[in-house]
């Protein structure tokens, strides 16, 4: 597969799958197809490619949204690169985030801040000179000449893509190999980037694809912040470019209301953390989950007796899989063709490894791993450099992958 930005696998999914085909649904209950949604990039993207820089990185701090993932591709069409705040953070090294990214503008919604009672952290980032824009000011800016040209971009994308590229020469450069991304991590009270190119981001969709059967007729429902890399890639990218109608909720808490949503959107795909699983089953009716095809489980290790409750109150499976937030949110994964209990499954096609001794553990080897989906902190276009993960773990004769323990 040729390598490309992802604002074209955007745009050669709309062609594969159909521009009426709807692919977006949001909290609001507003459902958009593939060409509103490119059109709303195109003309988004214009109206912040005016008030931000090329040379500069654009913050996005909003919930899971129609309007967040317009955002997201916005900056794409136009050469940005986003870096994906989270407002749960400790303040002060979201701060520091900030600055390491050197982030000069921040686009969010009035509402979402309200809501959020995050006014103070605006007030500081007002103060060390970081612009917020919000996008209830953008939208009233919006002319009918803006939406008729979105619309007509939206019907030859592709030719207004190019268009772009010609406009300014350092967009014509843009390529897979270059940042697509920038997610902010955090371990050890320390704030740390972990910037994805176009490349990395699309392996790990490809590489999902690789083992499951998702299809057009698929609904993914996403609780999972999309400023997560589990959230990012495996809720939005992985769906949009799989012609998987994705509906976005802004939170992942809100235990109760959940199983009703994922009810009433006839959702057939759900993505989760151990947490949350056991959390939804205390609240759910045994018929909330009924239309569900797969349940994946990652970031945290899945309990027996979340695997268990599932399977006794719901009829469905859970299938754990491995990642690492600046590597990929599944490096491994069990499959409903390959799959063993009590393992996080085989690792993923194009994944490299070895296993590596450690001395006092003798249950056990650290895994090193390497591949396409290694973040560009770790890799770079000429050289695939090896990541450590730090995870202890044992491989069997078939290659599953069981979690022993960290390598401190």
């Amino acid at each position: 597969k040729q390598a490309v930005t992802l604002l074209q696998s955007l745009l050669d999914a709309s062609k594969i799958y159909g521009k009426k085909h709807k692919i977006i649904e949001d909290i609001q209950r507003k459902t958009i197809n593939y060409q509103q949604f490119i059109a709303g990039c195109f003309v988004l993207g214009k109206m912040i490619a005016k008030k931000t820089s090329m040379d500069g990185c654009v913050g996005i701090l909003l919930p899971n949204s129609i309007s967040a993932v317009t955002t997201f591709f916005g900056l794409q069409a136009f050469g940005r690169v986003p870096v994906m705040l989270d407002p749960t953070m400790p303040h002060l090294a979201l701060f520091t985030a900030c600055q390491t990214a050197g982030l000069k503008n921040i686009y969010t919604e009035q509402a979402f801040i309200q809501s959020a009672n995050l006014s103070h952290l605006i007030e500081y980032f007002t103060q060390v000179g970081i612009h917020i824009h919000y996008l209830e000011a953008v939208h009233a800016r919006i002319s009918w000449l803006n939406k008729f040209q979105g619309s007509l971009a939206s019907k030859f994308p592709n030719l207004y893509y190019q268009k772009i590229h010609r406009w300014n020469k350092k967009a014509l450069t843009t390529n897979a190999q270059q940042t697509a991304a920038i997610l902010v991590t955090f371990d050890a009270e320390t704030p740390k980037l972990a910037m994805f190119s176009h490349l990395n981001l699309q392996a790990t969709c490809d590489q999902f694809t690789s083992r499951i059967d998702f299809c057009a007729t698929d609904i993914l429902f996403n609780a999972l912040p999309i400023c997560h890399a589990f959230g990012l890639i495996s809720g939005v990218l992985l769906p949009l470019f799989s012609g998987v109608k994705i509906f976005l909720y802004p939170s992942p808490l809100r235990y109760k209301m959940i199983p009703e949503y994922i009810y009433d959107t006839n959702a057939t795909i759900l993505f989760s953390t151990d947490t949350s699983l056991a959390e939804y089953a205390k609240y759910a009716h045994p018929y909330d989950f009924y239309s569900i095809r797969y349940v994946f489980s990652g970031t945290e290790k899945l309990k027996p007796e979340t695997q268990q409750l599932w399977m006794e109150q719901f009829g469905k499976k859970i299938f754990e899989g491995y990642g690492a937030t600046d590597i990929s949110p599944f490096l491994s994964l069990n499959t409903p063709m390959h799959h063993k209990k009590g393992t996080v499954g085989r690792l993923l096609p194009g994944i490299q490894y070895r296993l590596e001794s450690v001395p006092g553990i003798s249950m056990g080897q650290k895994l090193i791993v390497s591949g396409p989906n290694i973040q560009l902190g770790d890799c770079n276009a000429s050289v695939m450099q090896e990541h450590d993960t730090g995870d202890i773990v044992t491989m069997d004769e078939e290659k599953y992958i069981t979690l022993v323990g960290r390598d401190e």
